[in-house]
């Protein structure tokens, strides 16, 4: 064997045909482009520690290869290992890394059809992005108790992967790490703080995942398309869950939401066509998670039970429940009458948005407050506001062309654009302070109604609006 060495650089080497196996010396920090490329006759190679670069082509067509051994924090340039049609084990040992290292990690080894068993030994800290992209014929990984990270889309597609123990020294799993993994059963989550975007998704034989305390994050898309996950725990640490996070679990069929988190939206749990039994926080706001989902009524742990689900084209409130999720109805096609209940006392936001079919929504007295955007460019005729109405708030009537509404003496605040786009609106009382509306000026009904000498005619001569006296 004669290896040609230039200031560091494995440039070429000389192999006799029965020299199967290359231990590279210790000091050699690079490999050359193609310094390897076409010696069909390795079987092994072992990369010293002092390595940190790896150029294009170094292994190219090296087809007998079946074992490399290296270090982490090793740069590998484009097609390194191209047609190394035999590789089937890898082994990384840790190393310190140093500041000249350009390595991110573990490497990305591209065109490893053949890759079955990989084995990072103790000392390696991460798993790089892109580290065993689309090796599909993966089928064991051994990871060190070392492991603080693995990185975005580590181990995507590997479709052979059906399971992995990782470490409970990790604390972060990356965007993507193993979306795609089809084969996966089971996977223990460590003790991690988050889970990144479409981390699991369309992990379809993913049965069941323990997620344990400080889990705080678990964002969009992280276990999308898990079709055969029929149970999931998710601890009492959890304060966030991003959109879509379990939609298309069409196998799981109860979740409890932990207490510390305040809101769910953004389709969480969209299309968990197996979803009966859903139990909430009783403070927590609910914009749209269960859409699609056969659960309708959701129970809160003070006790008391959300709607979350609505598909008839006339609403009343079903027997116990006292509280509605935000944005129920919003862009509903079908819906033409709601009835609400007088132990709900607030409209939530968005709650009637954009529902061109709506002609009459009854509002009972009890009702206190009406929420932002409630009734936003829907095409209501018929609303009757309750002499218990304390709060209108901001953009609540924007847009609905077709209503004129009447304000009740008892409301005492009105948000900003509240009105814009209706012709005209009643004032059955005084508002104490017209300040929050002064920045409508532009967007005001054209004719205002009230008592004379009130601060309602003040404002309608403010904002240009005709003023008739009731």
């Amino acid at each position: 064997m004669k290896l040609n060495i230039q200031d560091g650089v494995l440039l070429s080497a000389e192999l006799t045909e029965n020299e199967t196996e290359i231990n590279i010396p210790e000091g050699v920090t690079a490999l050359g482009p193609a310094a390897l490329a076409m010696k069909r006759q390795l079987r092994k190679v072992t990369l010293p520690s002092t390595m940190t670069k790896i150029a294009p082509a170094a292994f190219s067509g090296c087809t007998g290869l079946e074992e490399l051994a290296l270090y982490e924090w090793v740069f590998v340039g484009s097609d390194a290992f191209g047609r190394c049609s035999a590789l089937r084990r890898l082994e990384v040992f840790g190393r310190e890394r140093k500041q000249k290292d350009t390595g991110s990690g573990f490497f990305h080894i591209p065109r490893l059809p053949s890759l079955r068993e990989a084995v990072l030994h103790e000392g390696v800290s991460e798993v790089g992005q892109y580290a065993f992209l689309n090796c599909a014929r993966l089928e064991n990984v051994s990871l060190p108790s070392t492991l603080k990270k693995i990185e975005g889309s580590a181990f995507k597609n590997c479709t052979s992967l059906t399971q992995i123990v990782l470490p409970e020294s990790l604390d972060e799993i990356g965007n993507e790490a193993f979306a795609g993994c089809f084969a996966l059963q089971s996977v223990t989550i460590p003790h991690v703080r988050e889970i990144g975007y479409k981390a699991f998704m369309n992990c379809t034989a993913l049965k069941s995942i323990a997620l344990p305390a400080p889990l705080q994050y678990i964002h969009i898309n992280a276990f999308k398309g898990c079709t055969a996950l029929a149970q999931i725990d998710l601890p009492d640490s959890l304060t966030d869950i991003g959109g879509e996070a379990f939609a298309g679990c069409s196998s799981l069929k109860s979740v409890t939401v932990p207490p510390l988190v305040e809101r769910i939206d953004g389709k969480v749990f969209q299309g968990c066509t197996a979803l009966e039994n859903v139990t909430l926080p009783p403070e927590i706001r609910v914009n749209g998670p269960f859409s699609g989902c056969p659960v309708q009524v959701a129970s809160c742990t003070d006790g008391t039970k959300m709607l979350v689900n609505w598909s008839e084209p006339e609403f009343a409130f079903p027997a116990g429940v006292t509280r509605i999720a935000d944005a129920l109805f919003a862009r509903n096609e079908t819906l033409c009458r709601a009835v609400w209940s007088r132990n709900v006392p607030v409209v939530p936001y968005q709650t009637f948005a954009a529902c061109e079919n709506l002609k009459e929504v009854v509002l009972p007295e009890g009702v206190t407050t009406i929420e932002r955007n409630a009734f936003a460019y829907a095409w209501v005729e018929r609303l009757e506001l309750p002499e218990t109405l304390k709060a209108i708030g901001q953009e609540a009537f924007c847009g609905c062309r077709l209503l004129h509404p009447v304000i009740p003496a008892s409301v005492e605040t009105i948000g900003e654009e509240a009105f814009v786009g209706i012709e005209d609106v009643t004032f059955l009382g005084d508002l104490k302070d017209i300040g929050p509306l002064r920045p409508q000026i532009r967007a005001f009904p054209k004719l205002i109604r009230g008592h004379a000498g009130t601060n309602i005619e003040k404002l309608a001569r403010e904002v240009g609006a005709e003023f008739e006296a009731i």
